[in-house]
């Protein structure tokens, strides 16, 4: 049995399936987390968005709410470096949903709900939005590599922005006054999400790059 399970294992990695998916965890900050193909492997450049969440916002008690949060990484990281923070993962899908919540166990300072971006969020009610959402383009060549991932946590329209594009104007209304919008994007996207923050009146709004050097995300707030 131990070989022929062997064999279908290196069989599902030819075939270009993560091995993530195979081996049934992936890790991420300093976590090891359970995914599956309802949810994307994280990715290690995403890290930037907790390390910067983390320095960005003050201590004391923090609204934070994880938009697409799909396995939970980015939430429950953040969850179990500030006890003091309360964390919300919000995902449209029911199975991401399900993965999120084991691996927020034990944890109780975190939520993980069903739901669509910013929908179920009171206005002016959180201090911080962190979100990892699609932004691959339609005829993106990466998405013939990446088929065995959820097409909806990666595609995002002709420019690869519609996400990003709903994403910050209703963001905007979320957020406290001195609230922070943080959002990861593709390495050649970083001017284009800079004016859709500015033009939802976003401040001090400022392009990160990633370990790679590569611009990765943006940063603004609602002041």
């Amino acid at each position: 049995r131990g070989m022929a399970q062997h064999d279908a294992m290196v069989a599902r990695r030819l075939s270009g399936e993560p091995i993530a998916y195979i081996i049934g965890t992936q890790a991420f900050w300093q976590h090891e987390f359970l995914v599956s193909p309802a949810v994307l492997v994280p990715r290690p450049e995403t890290e930037l968005l907790v390390e910067t969440l983390l320095s960005r916002l003050g201590s004391g008690e923090q609204q934070v709410v994880d938009l697409g949060t799909g396995s939970g990484a980015i939430a429950v990281s953040i969850a179990a470096e500030r006890h003091d923070w309360f964390v919300t993962g919000v995902d449209c899908s029911r199975d991401a949903i399900a993965i999120a919540t084991r691996n927020a166990a034990g944890l109780n300072n975190i939520e993980m709900r069903v739901g669509h971006w910013c929908d179920d969020i009171a206005s002016g009610s959180v201090d911080a939005i962190v979100s990892n959402p699609p932004y691959v383009r339609d005829n993106d060549i990466h998405l013939i590599k990446l088929s065995h991932e959820p097409i909806r946590a990666l595609n995002a329209g002709p420019d690869g922005l519609d996400t990003i594009r709903e994403i910050v104007p209703a963001a905007y209304g979320c957020l406290k006054t001195g609230g922070v919008l943080l959002i990861e994007h593709g390495y050649d996207q970083q001017e284009s999400v800079k004016d859709l923050y500015r033009q939802a009146r976003f401040q001090q709004v400022a392009g990160l790059k990633d370990l790679n050097n590569l611009p990765r995300a943006v940063l603004g707030y609602r002041l």
